[in-house]
């Protein structure tokens, strides 16, 4: 009984899994296309060798995994399939985040309001001036606050 659920969990594990991966490769093609077509080096002669090298590899090897861990012996292969999922999937997700900041622009970080320093957004800094962890943590901000009052 135990199998039956197991193999029940892991079949509709690597199917979600497959739709995400190739979700994911089709949202980096796309990009990909548009990035090259704005850049006016877009080349449709380079499709299919995008498609041999970069596409089919991943998919035909997660398809192979995911129909070993359904059919062979998916204690093995489960794991197997698991991991080789997520690092196809945090590859594809920072691909496309690279390409959204390198088409847009788009700076993931703001400056400390006290030293300039380069820090990552937080929720933090949407409210008031943005401050780093070090100035905030030396006093700096709340002395700061002190000389405006």
């Amino acid at each position: 009984m135990f199998e039956e659920i197991a193999a029940g969990i892991i079949g509709q594990g690597v199917l979600y899994a497959l739709q995400v991966i190739i979700g994911l490769i089709i949202a980096d093609t796309l990009l990909g296309i548009i990035k090259a077509y704005s850049s006016k080096s877009f080349d449709v002669a380079l499709l299919p060798d995008y498609l041999r090298t970069s596409i089919l590899p991943y998919v035909g090897a997660l398809v192979i995994l995911g129909a070993c861990a359904l059919y062979v012996q998916p204690e093995l292969f489960g794991g197997i399939f698991a991991a080789s999922a997520v690092a196809v999937i945090v590859k594809f997700v920072t691909d496309i985040v690279n390409k959204i900041k390198a088409m847009t622009g788009v700076k993931f970080e703001t400056e400390c309001s006290i030293c300039g320093e380069s820090m990552p957004y937080s929720l933090e800094s949407f409210e008031g001036e943005p401050v780093c962890d070090r100035c905030f943590a030396g006093g700096v901000a709340e002395e700061e606050a002190d000389d405006n009052s």
